[in-house]
């Protein structure tokens, strides 16, 4: 297993057929530092698309047969609201809103064009991933639980997977040579609140509740903060997303 950032030009020089798999974690993602800027639309496109597609074209050029390519339940296009929850069908059209969305369809379909002639692809969309030292969305719930507000007792439900089970699922995806669109989750949905206490414990830190604050935002939704509706939105796949 060797690993390398594709953000050199290293990667080019790498013997592609020397592999059984090729994985592509390389993503520009919304998630950046408090004092970076925000990434363009070229910026979002030239990694998650056009980067991706030179990788897996490498891929099947020099006889590496299968590329894994890390995408996101953000090509579904929805933005759930704090106390709802929104669930995800097999059948569930894609309609991404933002860059990053839009930029990680364009490259699953990109790599999907490429396959055939003894090369597959696997394309994971992945629910937050979560556990120590996790970035991206979960950073969101690592800030909320150590900010000391009082949070709402509010509804909802979330898919996510554990690191440690992201891994397993990639080893096991690996070992059994699988391809197609995946959507690994949990076995069981985690609630906003079981995810901050979660991150609370890693920030050594307390959750207060208070169920007002949640009958307040009930009662004026355009009052409710947009970090409250990014943790306390509800967005799940359902669990035969898989099957069949």
């Amino acid at each position: 297993v060797n690993a390398i950032s594709s953000l050199s030009e290293q990667w080019q020089a790498l013997p592609f057929g020397l592999y059984d798999w090729i994985i592509d974690l390389e993503a520009v993602t919304p998630w950046q530092e408090e004092d970076a800027p925000s990434p363009s639309p070229e910026i979002y496109f030239q990694v998650n698309r056009d980067l991706a597609r030179d990788l897996a074209r490498k891929a099947k050029e020099e006889g590496c047969a299968h590329f894994l390519y890390i995408s996101t339940i953000e090509v579904y296009g929805f933005t759930p609201r704090a106390g709802k929850t929104i669930q995800i069908e097999k059948n569930t059209p894609c309609r991404p809103i933002t860059d990053y969305g839009k930029s990680k369809l364009a490259g699953e379909d990109a790599i999907k064009e490429l396959e055939g002639d003894g090369f597959q692809a696997a394309i994971l969309r992945l629910p937050m991933v979560y556990g120590p030292g996790c970035p991206g969305e979960y950073e969101a719930f690592r800030k909320l639980a150590a900010s000391g507000c009082k949070l709402p007792s509010m509804a909802g439900q979330k898919s996510a997977i554990h690191i440690s089970t992201l891994c397993a699922f990639v080893q096991y995806l690996i070992e059994q040579t699988l391809s197609g669109t995946l959507h690994p989750q949990n076995k069981d949905y985690l609630s906003p609140l079981e995810l901050l206490h979660l991150a609370a414990k890693e920030e050594d830190a307390q959750i207060r509740t208070s169920w007002l604050t949640g009958l307040k935002y009930r009662l004026f939704p355009g009052s409710v903060p947009k970090e409250i509706h990014q943790v306390f939105g509800g967005l799940v796949y359902g669990k035969e997303i898989d099957l069949g």
